[in-house]
């Protein structure tokens, strides 16, 4: 009998310590409206605003709001990339945009979690170590096809042999900057003929990714192991 009443009184006594704790670090304004403190509530309200109402944009870039808005990212508030804009639009201060490859990632890596129909790739295969915005604006991300090889590669592993700043037929202007390594991230080779000259299938011309091909019909440039060889046509050097 004795241990029970010995074992009663230490559970009572565990009792009136949790009590007493709990009246201890409770806050006060807990438990009045719900399960939160209530005190929060103000707190959260009292603190400085620091994103802009979404709407706040498009009156100073209407422009870039009528080509946010017809792209697949239109459901993505400037806000998303650009950071708040509070300061933006109260004190003029610019606001800081990450282009980092991770960054687009967080939406873009592919996850067997995310729906098929979102765009996703294996970051680590996909455009070398080039920040994703070099090849896609993220006004509007889409892009046309890119323009095939219209050449056999065998004996081509370096596309800067013919098309760097000392090649034959040099690549666009916003391909700047970008290693032998990124090529093949865009362009694939096209199909080829049973007479063995490409098919370039890559017609669709977009301005971020112009047409690299050569005129490999008409004979403009022929590569063989004695080096290059320059045809009648001058025309796509």
């Amino acid at each position: 009998m004795t241990h029970l009443i010995r074992g009663g009184g230490l559970l009572a006594a565990m009792l009136a310590t949790l009590l007493l704790l709990k009246g201890q670090f409770t806050p006060p304004s807990f438990g009045v409206y719900g399960y939160y403190r209530t005190d929060s509530v103000q707190e959260w309200a009292n603190r400085p605003m620091t994103f802009a109402a979404p709407a706040s944009c498009q009156y100073c870039h209407q422009d870039k709001n009528t080509t946010l808005s017809q792209s697949s990212h239109k459901t993505v508030t400037c806000q998303t990339c650009h950071g708040p804009g509070q300061s933006h639009i109260v004190q003029g201060t610019k606001p800081v945009v990450d282009t980092s490859r991770a960054f687009c990632a967080l939406c873009h890596e592919k996850l067997i979690s995310r729906p098929s129909t979102q765009p996703q790739v294996v970051l680590a295969d996909h455009g070398g170590q080039s920040p994703c915005v070099t090849c896609h604006n993220p006004h509007t991300p889409s892009l046309s096809a890119p323009p095939k090889i219209p050449h056999p590669l065998e004996g081509r592993s370096d596309c800067l042999v013919c098309h760097g700043p000392t090649g034959i037929k040099l690549f666009p202007a916003d391909h700047a900057g970008r290693t032998k390594d990124v090529c093949r991230s865009c362009h694939q080779p096209a199909q080829t003929s049973g007479t063995g000259q490409a098919k370039n299938e890559g017609a669709a011309q977009n301005p971020g990714l112009s047409a690299l091909s050569g005129s490999s019909e008409s004979g403009a440039l022929t590569v063989t192991a004695q080096g290059i060889q320059r045809g009648q046509d001058t025309q796509n050097r």
